[in-house]
C-alpha cells in the first residue's frame, strides 16, 4: 500500500515525541545486537548491501515467524552480500547467532561469519549451509575471540540460480554457553526500514527533506510508525505518527517537519513501529538526511572545491548540491587511464556518456594521463596495481596522450600527469625522476599541440626529494600547475599550518628555475575513517571519530588551501561505499549516505566560492579572520559584500577583543543565521557585511597591536 503524509499541527508533534521517547526505551528488549531482524522491510541504515541479479521483496504470507520475512528471487547468477555496521561486543563470553532460511527450488547457498573490524579476520560463526524448501534455522553458539579494538562485523552472503530465497529472524546476542535446544528470543513482530528520497539524502536550499518508509510484519489494527529527528545543530523533535495497515507490507513517504527541518545541517531520522498502547513492535532503524545551503551556480571554473566521485547520476547530483565543482579522474572512475582504456593495442574504450553527464551536472574534470596496460609495461601482477608500471616505449606513451587528449578536447581540458609518481613501489613501478620528466615532457608537448588552451598539471609531489629531483631533471618547463598530495588528521587554518608550509616550500623550490607556477592540492583529506565522523546513533567514536571535530577539521582544511594561495583542493574520496566502521579514506556511509563533514564544506563553499581571498586578519592572538571579497549576488547579500570566516587558530574558544559591529549578518558553521559571536570558536563562523558595515567589520577585526598579524 502507498501513502504520503504531510506535517500535522505542532501539538500532535509534541504528543508523538512523548510516545517516541517511551517506545525508544525498549528497542533492544530482546537482546539483539543487530538492527536487522525481520528481512521484509529491507536493509536498515548503516548496513552495506551488495549483489547482482536479485530483487528484494516482503513476504506477506506466512513466514517462519509470521508475515515479515524477506523474499529474494535470484536470476541466473544471483548473489547478495550483507555486511553489518561494526559493533562493540564482549570477547571471552558466549554469543549465539540465529537465522531462519529456505529456498524454492532447493539449492541456494548461504554463508555467515563474524569478523574483527580491524584485521578483517573471521573470528566466529563461520558456517555455510544449503537451503531446502523447508525452513531451517542456522544456530551457532561461540565464545568470542578478542578483536583488536573490541569491534566486530557480521557478513551474510547468499547465492543461487533461478531460485527464490527466504530469510527471517536474524539474531545475535549474548547467551548462556549452550542455550536450550528449543530456546528462541522474543522476536519482534515487525521490521521497518527508512531511506532518503533524494540522492544520498541531500537537498540544497529550501527543498523538502523526504524519506521512504517500508514496514513488514504482523501488525494489529492501530499500529503506527513513531519517528523523531535529531539534527547536528543539537535539536531533537518528534514527528507526526504514521498510521499503518494490517496487510503485512506497507510502504509510504514522509517529510520531516518543524522549525529545525528548515535549518542547514544533517538530520538523523529514527523510526520504530509501536502498537496502540505504545509497545515496541520493531527494532529502531534510522537514516541520514542533509540540507545544504544553495551552492554557487555551476559551472564555475575558478571554484576552490573538488572531490573524487563515481560518474553516476545520483552521486554527481549529490556532490553538485554540496557545492563541489571539480572532479579528479583517478580510481573513482579511471576513465582516462591508459592501463584501463587500451586493454589491447589499438582497442580503445571511451566513456563519452559519463563525461557528458559530469559536464551536464556542472562539473569541470581533471583528467589523468597515467598508467600503462600490462601489454606495454610487461607487468606480470594482477589486480589494482597491475597498471602502474612505467611504459617501456615512449612513442606508445606519446600515442596514448595524443589519442586521449584529442578525444576529450573541449570536455576535459585539464590533465594531470601520473598519480603519486614519487611511489616506485606502488603507483610508479620502475620509475624515477628522470623517467617521470621524460613522460611529463611528452605529455606537455603533445597536449599543447592538440589543445593549446589545455592546462597541464605536473610533479604531483609529497616528499620534498621528489619535487627537488624532478625539477633538477628539467621538469619546470613542462607543466602549467604544480600539484601535491597531503593526508593530515590535524586541525588547519592557522598561520603557517602544514598546508601553508607546503605551499611556501613548493614556491621556493621553483624559484631556482623561474617564476613559481600555480599550485594545486590534487588529492588528500583528513585521513582514515576515525577522522571523518559519523552521525549514526550507533557510531563508535573509537572507529569513526567525533563527528563535530571532524566537521570543523574538514572545512578548515579547505580554508587553509584557499588562504595559502593554492588553486583548489580535491578531497579523497566518496567513490567506494564500504561497511560502516571500516578503516578507509572513504568519507561516506553505506547507502550511500553523508557524513557531517560534507555539510560544513557546503557552507564554506556557499559563502566563499566566487569570492577573492583578500587577507587574514588576526584581531587577537590565536584568532584568524579570513577576509573575502564576494562580487556576486548571493542569497546572503545583493550587489557584492565582504565575507569573513572567523575561527580560533587552536581548539579552545578565544574572546574577541571588540564586538561585532551592527549591520553584520552572522551564520554558524552549517550556514544558519546566528547571533553575533563574542568569541572565536574551533568551528568556522561567517560574518557578512556590505558598505559601511563591511568597513566597520574589518576595522573591528584588525590586529590588536604591532606584531600581532602574521
Amino acid at each position: 500500500m502507498q501513502a504520503r503524509f504531510r506535517p500535522l499541527p505542532v501539538l500532535f508533534v509534541i504528543t508523538a515525541a512523548f510516545g517516541m521517547a517511551q517506545a525508544q526505551s525498549g528497542v533492544l528488549f530482546n537482546g539483539n545486537e543487530l538492527g536487522l531482524e525481520r528481512f521484509g522491510a529491507g536493509v536498515p541504515g548503516g548496513w552495506l548491501l551488495d549483489g547482482n541479479d536479485f530483487t528484494w521483496e516482503a513476504e506477506t504470507g506466512p513466514g517462519r515467524l509470521g508475515p515479515g520475512a524477506g523474499r529474494i528471487p535470484f536470476g541466473g547468477n544471483g548473489r547478495i552480500e550483507l555486511t553489518s555496521p561494526a559493533r562493540r561486543l564482549e570477547h571471552g563470553r558466549p554469543y549465539t547467532l540465529l537465522l531462519w532460511f529456505r529456498s524454492e527450488p532447493a539449492g541456494a547457498a548461504l554463508s555467515v561469519s563474524l569478523h574483527d573490524n580491524e584485521t578483517r579476520q573471521s573470528l566466529a560463526f563461520e558456517q555455510t549451509a544449503t537451503a531446502t524448501p523447508e525452513w531451517q534455522q542456522l544456530r551457532i553458539t561461540r565464545t568470542l575471540r578478542e578483536a583488536v579494538k573490541g569491534c566486530y562485523y557480521l557478513r551474510l552472503s547468499a547465492k543461487g540460480a533461478n531460485t527464490t530465497l527466504w530469510l527471517d529472524g536474524l539474531w545475535l546476542g549474548a547467551t548462556e554457553a549452550e542455550p536450550p535446544a528449543d530456546w528462541q528470543p522474543a522476536w519482534h513482530a515487525a521490521a521497518v526500514a527508512v531511506a532518503p528520497e533524494a540522492p544520498w539524502g541531500v537537498v540544497a536550499g529550501n527543498g523538502p527533506l523526504c524519506y521512504r518508509v517500508r514496514v513488514a510484519g504482523a501488525l494489529a489494527p492501530g499500529a503506527r510508525l513513531e519517528t523523531r529527528v535529531i539534527s547536528t545543530s543539537g535539536e531533537s523533535a518528534g514527528q507526526p505518527a504514521l498510521p499503518l495497515d494490517t496487510t503485512g507490507s506497507w510502504t509510504g513517504t514522509a517529510e520531516i517537519s518543524g522549525d529545525s527541518a528548515n535549518r542547514f545541517g544533517m538530520f538523523r531520522v529514527e523510526a520504530t513501529v509501536v502498537d496502540p498502547s505504545g509497545t515496541t513492535l520493531s527494532p529502531m532503524t534510522e537514516t541520514l538526511l542533509a540540507r545544504a545551503p544553495e551552492p554557487f551556480p555551476a559551472p564555475f571554473r575558478d571554484s576552490y572545491f573538488g572531490i573524487h566521485v563515481k560518474l553516476t547520476a545520483p552521486d554527481l547530483e549529490a556532490m553538485a548540491r554540496l557545492g563541489y565543482k571539480w572532479l579528479r579522474i583517478h580510481d573513482a572512475s579511471g576513465i582516462t587511464k591508459w592501463g584501463l582504456i587500451e586493454p589491447e593495442p589499438g582497442r580503445w574504450l571511451w566513456h563519452d556518456d559519463e563525461v557528458a553527464l559530469a559536464r551536464e551536472k556542472g562539473f569541470f574534470i581533471l583528467g589523468m594521463l597515467d598508467s600503462a596496460p600490462p601489454w606495454e609495461s610487461g607487468a606480470q601482477e594482477e589486480g589494482y596495481f597491475s597498471i602502474y608500471s612505467v611504459p617501456k616505449d615512449p612513442e606508445n606513451w606519446r600515442n596514448y596522450v595524443r589519442r586521449v587528449v584529442a578525444h576529450y578536447k573541449g570536455a576535459i581540458d585539464d590533465w594531470e600527469v601520473w598519480n603519486e609518481p614519487w611511489n616506485p613501489m606502488g603507483f610508479f613501478k620502475g620509475g624515477n625522476p628522470q623517467r617521470y620528466t621524460e613522460l611529463l615532457t611528452i605529455a606537455f608537448t603533445e597536449t599543447k599541440a592538440i589543445n593549446p588552451g589545455a592546462v597541464l598539471v605536473g610533479i604531483d609531489t609529497w616528499p620534498p626529494y621528489w619535487d627537488a629531483m624532478t625539477l633538477a631533471a628539467g621538469a619546470y618547463d613542462y607543466y602549467d600547475v604544480l600539484s601535491f598530495h597531503r593526508y593530515d588528521p590535524g586541525m588547519h587554518g592557522y598561520p603557517n599550518d602544514p598546508i601553508d608550509r607546503i605551499a611556501k616550500r613548493l614556491r621556493k623550490a621553483q624559484e631556482k628555475y623561474g617564476t613559481p607556477k600555480p599550485l594545486l592540492f590534487s588529492e588528500g583529506g583528513p585521513d582514515v575513517t576515525v577522522f571523518h565522523g559519523s552521525f549514526f546513533s550507533f557510531a563508535e567514536p573509537a572507529l569513526t571519530g567525533d563527528w563535530s571535530w571532524c566537521a570543523d577539521q574538514y572545512a578548515r582544511m579547505y580554508l587553509s588551501t584557499i588562504a595559502s594561495g593554492v588553486q583548489r583542493f580535491f578531497a579523497y574520496s566518496v567513490h567506494n561505499h564500504t561497511h560502516h566502521g571500516h578503516s578507509t579514506h572513504m568519507m561516506v556511509e553505506p547507502g550511500p549516505l553523508l557524513r557531517p563533514l560534507h555539510l560544513t564544506v557546503a557552507a564554506l563553499a556557499h559563502f566563499v566560492d566566487g569570492a577573492d581571498y583578500v587577507e587574514r586578519l588576526q584581531p587577537a592572538h590565536d584568532i584568524s579572520a579570513h577576509v573575502f571579497a564576494q562580487p556576486h549576488d548571493r542569497p546572503y547579500a545583493t550587489g557584492g559584500c565582504t565575507v569573513v570566516v572567523l575561527h580560533a587558530n587552536g581548539l579552545d574558544p578565544e574572546p574577541l577583543p571588540r564586538p561585532v559591529p551592527e549591520g553584520v549578518a552572522c551564520y554558524d558553521r552549517w550556514g544558519n543565521p546566528n547571533a553575533p559571536p563574542t568569541e572565536a570558536l574551533r568551528s568556522p563562523v561567517y560574518l557578512v557585511a556590505a558598505g559601511d558595515a563591511a568597513v566597520a567589520l574589518t576595522s573591528a577585526l584588525a590586529p590588536a597591536g604591532p606584531g600581532s598579524q602574521p
